[in-house]
């Protein structure tokens, strides 16, 4: 039979995923770049000092919530899962996504400067902008990492939790079972005990029935 599932439960659902497909891509771009701007063309759109424009994205938790593809390129959107708007308070009641996309937002900055800056800063420079944006996406994978361990110990407790009551479960069925069996086994032996008695008495009877019969002559 199909579970219905209500439309309450689909919409909070539905929600959690929109925001998850947001932080994918924002986690992607944290990692590999910031699309940069390109025109209808296909090409790459510069600004007034021919330095490389980078394609929108969301630099606040206001500007997270509103994101949903339509303010970047062709280009990017074309590449874009389906993402959509979020509600004020949507994000809010989930802390830890939230927390995600606080964290994201500012390794998006510092890749967002380290690509604007491109070929601005010396060597060392540039390498210590890139390690302040892994950095920062490494404390992001550390919080996953955080969540995951506590959800599952939380599924390794309730395991141990099942798995200890139907131990109890099945002790007690032993137990059960083994009380009935002895007394069957006992109604056995009355129920033989009976059915002994009642051949002697039916021989007895017999035998009594014979000794009384007249003799005929």
């Amino acid at each position: 039979m199909k579970k219905i599932v209500p439309q309450a439960e689909r919409s909070k659902a539905e929600a959690t995923s929109n925001i998850n497909r947001k932080i994918e891509v924002l986690r992607a771009w944290a990692t590999n770049g910031i699309p940069f701007l390109v025109g209808k063309d296909g090409l790459q759109l510069l600004d007034s000092k021919d330095n490389k424009l980078l394609d929108y994205f969301p630099t606040s938790l206001r500007s997270f919530k509103e994101w949903n593809g339509t303010q970047n390129s062709l280009a990017t959107q074309e590449v874009l899962p389906k993402i959509g708007r979020v509600g004020n308070d949507t994000l809010a009641i989930r802390p830890e996504l939230e927390k995600e996309v606080v964290e994201l937002l500012k390794a998006l900055k510092l890749r967002a400067e380290l690509q604007i800056s491109a070929g601005k800063y010396s060597e060392i420079k540039r390498l210590t902008k890139e390690k302040q944006a892994l950095t920062a996406l490494l404390s992001i994978r550390r919080a996953e990492f955080r969540t995951l361990r506590v959800a599952m110990n939380s599924i390794e407790n309730e395991n141990q939790r099942i798995t200890r009551k139907a131990e109890i479960e099945a002790n007690e069925f032993d137990r059960v079972l083994a009380s009935k069996n002895a007394e069957i086994e006992r109604l056995k032996l009355e129920n033989a005990e009976l059915i002994a008695s009642s051949k002697k008495v039916r021989s007895l009877r017999s035998v009594n029935k014979n000794d009384k019969q007249p003799e005929q002559g």
